[in-house]
Parts: structure tokens; C-alpha cells; sequence
């Protein structure tokens, strides 16, 4: 018999059957303020399910479906969410610290003011498309290769973040943080960069076209600029161009199509 208590009162929540959590069917359980710290509740059915402030410190969700589930508030410290599916889930506000979601499945998902201290978290190859990240805070989290394509990601902290190989096809940068992050061989495409931070960020081999950059003075502090393949001309907004065009390399203004623009004697 398993029994699920709030950690907040001890008022029993949940009684189960079962020898263990495992492959539980708790879809659209009310599972508020559970106390499940180091439960393994892989493969679990928690489909709809309301695990708001919940304690799931050090738990097992691997390939668990939690579509639709609420995770606001809840303690994911360590959890292993490898393979999960949480598409259309609410993390607001949850505790992502050395959390493990790779390869979950996170589209629409809304991340707003999760966080994640040192070590951050593990996102890798996570597949987020139109997931809300806006005034998130994941320094140092590990994005390589996940699909952010047309996410939000406004006033998000991603300073030192590996973003290697990430999409962020048409996806929201304002104001975010993107200092001394890696960002070799991603995808900005129709990308906004309004008020973005750039600093010492490495956009090697990066990809533009369509992208919007408006003031984003830092663009000239970031690394690599010369190697960005340009799949179509950018734009820029005057006020930027005016302000840093001398620090930019000749072949990122070409790739941008400001070139012709600023150098008007080139030919054609």
C-alpha cells in the first residue's frame, strides 16, 4: 500500500494498491504539496495532474506523461525527467536546480520564473516549440540541441548556457541574457535580438535570416560574428548600426545586407 500525504500537514492525498509508484495512473489526481522526494515514478499515467509546490526532490519521472499536468511551485531538485512528456505543462516558478529533461517533450510548456542554480539543467535535445520561458533564470543549463522554435524567451537569464546546435527559430530574445553563452551552430532565424546581452557570447557558425536586431549594442562584444551563415539578409534598426557599425566585421555587415548600405562604392 503506497500513500501519498501533503508535506505541509500529513493529510492523506492519495492511497494506492500498489507495491510502487512506477507506472501509477494518477491522471488529473490532485497531488498539491504531495511529499515525494526520491519517488520513482517513472512511466507514470500523470496526465492533467495538479502537482503544484509539490515535493519531488531526487524522483524518477523518466518517460512519465504529465501532458497538461501543473508542476507549479514544486521542487524538481535533481528529478530525472529523461523522456518525459509534458507538452502543454506549467513549471511557473519551479525549482529546477541539476533537474534532468533530456529529451522530454516540453512544447507549449510555461517555464515562467523557473529557475535553476549550479549545476543548472540538463535540457538536452528537449523538444520545446512555443514553450514560455520569458523571466526564467537557467545560467549554466545545458540546451544542446532542443528545439526552442518560436519560444519565448524575453527577459530570460541564460548567461553561460550551452545553446550549441539549439533552434531558436523565430523565437523571442528581448532582453534576455545571453552573456558568455554558446551558441556554436544555432539557429536564430527570424529571431528577435531586441535588447539582447551579447557579451563574450560565441555565435560560431551560427545561422541568421530574417533575424531582428534592434538595439542590441552588445552584438559587437560577441565572438565569431565573421563566421554566421546567412540564409537572408537581417535587419538591424539605424540607431544600432550607427552606434557599433565600425566594430562589426565587413562580412557579417555583407550578410545582414548592410554592407552595400554602409559602403556604397562597393559594385552592385
Amino acid at each position: 500500500m503506497i500513500r501519498i500525504v501533503r508535506r505541509d500537514t500529513g493529510a492523506l492525498l492519495q492511497e494506492l494498491d500498489a507495491p510502487g509508484l512506477a507506472g501509477a495512473r494518477l491522471a488529473h489526481a490532485v497531488l498539491l504539496y504531495a511529499e515525494l522526494p526520491g519517488a520513482d515514478l517513472s512511466g507514470a499515467d500523470l496526465r492533467g495532474a495538479d502537482l503544484c509546490s509539490a515535493n519531488l526532490a531526487g524522483a524518477c519521472l523518466d518517460h512519465a506523461d504529465l501532458r497538461g499536468a501543473d508542476l507549479s511551485g514544486s521542487n524538481l531538485r535533481g528529478a530525472s525527467l529523461v523522456g518525459a512528456r509534458i507538452t502543454d505543462g506549467r513549471l511557473l516558478g519551479a525549482d529546477l536546480t541539476g533537474a534532468t529533461l533530456r529529451n522530454a517533450e516540453l512544447s507549449r510548456s510555461s517555464f515562467k520564473l523557473a529557475h535553476a542554480g549550479p549545476p543548472g539543467a540538463d535540457f538536452r535535445n528537449a523538444r520545446m516549440r512555443r514553450a514560455a520561458l520569458d523571466h526564467t533564470s537557467f545560467p549554466a543549463s545545458d540546451f544542446s540541441g532542443a528545439d526552442l522554435s518560436e519560444g519565448n524567451l524575453r527577459a530570460a537569464n541564460l548567461c553561460g548556457a550551452n545553446l550549441r546546435g539549439t533552434s531558436l527559430n523565430a523565437a523571442t530574445l528581448a532582453e534576455s541574457n545571453l552573456s558568455e553563452a554558446m551558441l556554436e551552430f544555432a539557429e536564430l532565424t527570424h529571431a528577435l535580438l531586441h535588447r539582447t546581452n551579447l557579451t563574450g557570447t560565441d555565435l560560431r557558425e551560427a545561422c541568421f535570416g530574417q533575424t531582428v536586431i534592434a538595439d542590441c549594442p552588445t552584438l559587437a562584444l560577441a565572438a565569431a560574428l565573421e563566421t554566421i551563415s546567412h540564409l537572408a539578409p537581417s535587419s538591424i534598426d539605424l540607431t544600432t548600426l550607427a552606434r557599433i557599425h565600425g566594430e562589426l566585421p565587413a562580412a557579417f555587415l555583407d550578410g545582414i545586407g548592410a554592407g552595400a548600405i554602409l559602403r556604397p562604392d562597393l559594385p552592385g
